[in-house]
């Protein structure tokens, strides 16, 4: 009892952790007069902080200077210069001075012209599941065409290797001509890669788990340099030809 009660307490301090290293968003629109407004939930970050508030049309780079900054105790922002029919993309920052501590991205728009073909997507579904989520699997399948997916559908063994798994990818990349975005369902399996810590504990160096494997086509992506075995737990170790990669950025684009 002792051990599942410690177990769960980890668990709920790392939920509560990471949540307050985010801004959590919702998005509201109107149209007469056109707006959009974004609201989130507080942060224990929040004071003495700011809100930075960035906005751009979705599909371009780069975020440019702040449209609003606003007092901690505020948890909300219209934008009365949205125009209808495009798609915004909005960035909101928690910090102090040069410090960030939050981040939330939130898409909206009103009126926005639906997508009708979005492009072709490769779904990999865990084979255990092909028979007993059989209509799930096929609602899930209607529900991305509906959005304007062109759906292709494969069942993937969880004993493979990450590398048949992407060999099996490529060439789908190569044979469907519009290939734009994969979605992996169940227990894929899960490449890991690099020497690095995300979570910036000392004792969790070495590989990590690393999907954007499957989406870097040409890529080059190594298992020969890496020997390190310093981490606390094995899954983290990451040697020579033991499957785990060498890189710890993605070599190419996805």
């Amino acid at each position: 009892m002792l051990a599942l009660y410690l177990l769960i307490s980890t668990s709920i301090f790392a939920q509560d952790a990471a949540r307050e290293w985010t801004v959590e968003m919702t998005a509201t629109v109107n149209e007469d007069p056109a707006s959009i407004t974004l609201n989130w939930l507080p942060n224990s970050n929040d004071t003495p902080n700011r809100y930075y508030i960035f906005r751009k049309e979705k599909g371009t780079n780069g975020w440019g200077t702040s449209i609003a900054l606003l007092d901690s105790e505020v948890l909300t922002y219209t934008d009365e210069s949205a125009e209808i029919g495009v798609s915004y993309e909005y960035y909101v920052q928690l910090r102090l001075g040069g410090t960030i501590y939050g981040w939330g991205f939130i898409n909206s728009g009103i009126n926005v012209e639906l997508d009708y073909n979005k492009g072709d997507l490769l779904l990999i579904v865990d084979q255990t599941f092909e028979a007993s989520l059989a209509s799930e699997i096929g609602s899930l399948e209607q529900d991305l065409y509906t959005d304007g997916w062109m759906v292709t559908t494969i069942y993937s063994d969880p004993s493979d290797t990450p590398q048949d798994l992407k060999e099996e990818i490529t060439i789908y990349y190569e044979s469907l001509p519009n290939l734009k975005s994969l979605y992996l369902l169940g227990n894929i399996q899960v490449p890991y890669s690099g020497e690095l810590n995300p979570d910036a504990h000392n004792n969790h160096i070495g590989a990590w788990l690393a999907d954007v494997y499957y989406g870097d086509i040409d890529g080059n992506w190594t298992d020969t340099d890496l020997d390190n075995t310093t981490a606390s737990s094995s899954r983290n170790y990451n040697i020579p030809g033991d499957g785990k990669f060498d890189q710890s950025k993605i070599p190419s684009k996805m």
